[in-house]
């Protein structure tokens, strides 16, 4: 059988030599008896053998393919369950409300799980040592870059604000803020993932005094506190929902009256207003 397969094959490529020494030299190929039925067999051949050839190494590379697309999406699952940093998407950092809370491109407030940094905005209230420290750190680590958001168990705290873990590339930003001084460990049940990590964080930064475990919050130090006199700006939330503060010099201002249940409140500035997701009314002078 070989020795027949062998013999044809010789046969067809002598035929197709002939045919191209013929074209060469301008002449007629010469065939022997049959031979012009048997070279235009072993064309026909030969291009059938190409074709299946061809498909051949198609089905192999659709299958190659398809093992790489398999393999691929299974090294994605794997990634993303192993990894706390991996979250549905990314979010863009549009400002930075103080050291422990900021806000993303869509509006809604993200509180950093955990942690609590010094107070500098509520009103009525000390403005705490180090904490417009911790409120500058966070805003150029922070602000106006893409982060990682991670929840633990809660969704949301009293206040509606986003709880979650926040990674910036590979930097646990919760963690970060103890250990370098800017932030305590404040952690409440069932959000207790990363305690140890940030028990951890917060016994180095208080052994080496940094940040404020330093001398600078020392009882001694001077803390700044805002007059409750000066805070003179009104805090108004319409009745659908539109969180509008008022100067003295606005035409309202003496017509509209705080109702703190309604979350209304009054302000010492501008910033602190405008911080806690109010607009200036538009009557203002």
């Amino acid at each position: 059988m070989l020795q027949k397969v062998s013999r044809f094959f010789t046969q067809m490529f002598a035929f197709i030599f002939e045919v191209i020494i013929a074209a060469a030299y301008g002449r007629k190929p010469r065939f022997n008896k049959g031979g012009k039925q048997f070279f235009l067999f072993s064309i026909i051949s030969l291009l059938l053998l190409i074709v299946f050839f061809n498909i051949s190494a198609g089905n192999k590379n659709s299958n190659d393919t398809n093992s790489n697309t398999l393999k691929s999406y299974d090294f994605k699952n794997n990634e993303s369950t192993s990894s706390a940093t991996q979250d549905q998407n990314t979010v863009l950092v549009t400002r930075v409300i103080d050291g422990d809370t900021f806000e993303i491109y869509s509006g809604q407030k993200i509180r950093l799980i955990g942690i609590n940094t010094p107070e500098t905005v509520a009103p009525n209230k000390t403005v705490e040592c180090y904490g417009q420290e911790a409120s500058d750190f966070l805003k150029s680590l922070l602000e106006n870059t893409r982060v990682s958001l991670v929840k633990d168990v809660s969704e949301t705290d009293s206040y509606g604000r986003l709880l979650r873990y926040v990674y910036l590339d590979n930097l646990f930003v919760n963690e970060y803020l103890v250990k370098e001084g800017y932030a305590e460990v404040s952690t409440y049940p069932p959000d207790v993932k990363y305690q140890e990590v940030l028990e951890q964080a917060e016994e180095t930064a208080r052994t080496q005094e940094i940040g404020l475990w330093g001398n600078i919050c020392s009882t001694d130090s001077e803390q700044t506190v805002i007059d409750s006199n000066e805070c003179t700006i009104k805090g108004n939330i319409s009745w659908a929902g539109e969180k509008i503060y008022h100067l003295i010099t606005c035409k309202d201002y003496d017509q509209t009256v705080i109702d703190e249940k309604r979350g209304e409140k009054y302000f010492c500035t501008e910033e602190d207003a405008i911080n806690a997701g109010f607009k200036k009314a538009a009557n203002c002078n």
